[in-house]
């Protein structure tokens, strides 16, 4: 499958580059995201390249995302130490819950196959958290 999905926009509300970027495990999905913004792709039901669904973040720039195995929710890390947890599976996704550390105080996020926990790394790599 070759596809090209155009992501900048001359719409100033919209970013203009991708700079992270994230696929679902079954790859019908993928994330982009710049500075506070996500746009999610649904690439099984799209051939006009139109189906997103955006994510716009209070603040803080994202640093990472992955989407749970189910494709049903992402999860964003943002440098102001901020973790969300975004429900996907509404026509606008949704914050479902939010979890506080300090500042780039997280190097990777990730989903248990289950998608009942979280797990983080810490930038010192000898902190893991885990959470519900």
């Amino acid at each position: 499958m070759d596809k090209v999905v155009p992501y900048g926009d001359s719409n100033a509300a919209y970013i203009n580059e991708a700079q992270i970027t994230s696929f679902s495990s079954d790859s019908k999905l993928v994330a982009f995201a710049n500075n506070n913004i996500v746009r999610i792709y649904n690439l099984s039901t799209s051939t006009e390249l139109k189906d997103w669904k955006e994510i716009k973040l209070p603040s803080g720039t994202i640093q990472n995302m992955v989407f749970s195995q189910d494709g049903k929710y992402i999860a964003t890390q943002r440098e102001n130490g901020t973790v969300s947890l975004w429900n996907l599976d509404v026509p606008q996704p949704d914050e479902s819950k939010q979890y506080q550390f300090l500042r780039n105080d997280i190097q990777n996020i990730s989903f248990s196959p289950d998608r009942k926990t979280i797990a983080t790394v810490g930038n010192n790599g000898t902190t893991i958290r885990l959470f519900d």
